[in-house]
């Protein structure tokens, strides 16, 4: 019979043997002891549990980074379910008795807007991403692809502080067919818009965006 006392008195606990990239459904996960308070440090998949119980509702991480059950009670195992996910992890910490945060590192942290695809461009110049809210980001990263064409297209930035008159930033950024490239933006703007233009007619594929935050 296992000693539940000492058990209950261990602090924090890290959980990083977890594989996604293997099915499970509803599988358990026993732990070293009890506590009452989980927090997702890092998760580039999809994962959801249930603390305590198979019956217990099914809690998504991807959208709940901190789980609390303070003061009501504690929990000594949970039931994860996932998708197979080739290159996927996670790492979990669970506490107890004691003030618990995690400084969440994951770079889907960083993404402001993901890479927007499916943009045919055109003739003239045609919006991507039209009054895009940033937020006060200080320093970005505008990530830029074309692909499927026979020649290039050519983008254009522009920002606008109340997301009614934008002022272009870059006028032209040529990017070649089936290339890539970028710009850095490191002033205070609040809204961003991305416009696409075909160099040559018809020859377009497809224009894609994505806006991301810089690490300091």
């Amino acid at each position: 019979m296992p000693d539940l006392s000492k058990r209950d008195k261990l602090l924090y606990h890290t959980i990083n043997n977890i594989d996604l990239t293997i099915a499970h459904t509803d599988k358990r996960y026993e732990l070293p002891g009890s506590f009452d308070t989980l927090a997702v440090e890092k998760l580039t998949g999809d994962l959801s549990i249930k603390l305590n119980y198979i019956e217990a509702g099914s809690i998504d991480l991807t959208k709940h980074k901190t789980i609390s059950l303070k003061p009501y009670g504690k929990f000594d195992c949970f039931y994860y379910t996932n998708t197979a996910q080739s290159g996927a992890a996670v790492i979990l910490q669970v506490g107890g008795d004691t003030s618990f945060e995690v400084s969440v590192t994951d770079p889907q942290k960083d993404i402001i807007v993901g890479l927007q695809t499916g943009q045919a461009s055109t003739a003239a110049w045609a919006d991507m991403l039209t009054a895009q809210y940033i937020g006060d980001a200080e320093k970005l990263t505008v990530f830029l692809t074309e692909t499927g064409g026979v020649n290039g297209v050519t983008f254009r930035i522009s920002a606008s502080m109340l997301g009614v008159v934008y002022q272009v930033l870059n006028a032209g950024i040529p990017v070649a067919a089936n290339g890539s490239g970028y710009a850095v933006l490191s002033d205070h703007w609040r809204y961003l818009k991305i416009e696409v233009i075909d160099t040559i007619a018809a020859s377009h594929g497809t224009a894609n965006a994505g806006i991301y935050k810089l690490r300091a």
